[in-house]
């Protein structure tokens, strides 16, 4: 299958992680949530916690790991947040 690539938007200390506000994965066409997280990992190992923690989000919506990515779309990755 040809790859995709996919663009996901990063905040806070993920984003500082990855150098920028957004970072484009590539991945096999029909991927999931679980695989893109799993392949920000490898890219860049000292987000494995962060991501492992964090919310996926799509359009708007929180999405499961079985979500089916399609290509082109934008991912969020949205980080636990504390506070009260």
């Amino acid at each position: 299958m040809d790859p995709m690539a996919i663009q996901v938007r990063c905040f806070a200390g993920a984003a500082a992680i990855v150098g920028g506000p957004s970072v484009t994965v590539t991945l096999a066409v029909r991927s999931k949530i679980s695989q893109l997280r799993e392949a920000m990992i490898a890219q860049f190992p000292e987000l494995a916690t962060l991501a492992r923690q964090s919310r996926w989000a799509v359009a708007n919506d929180f999405v499961s790991d079985q979500f089916e990515l399609l290509p082109s779309m934008t991912v969020a990755m949205i980080p636990p947040v504390s506070g009260g």
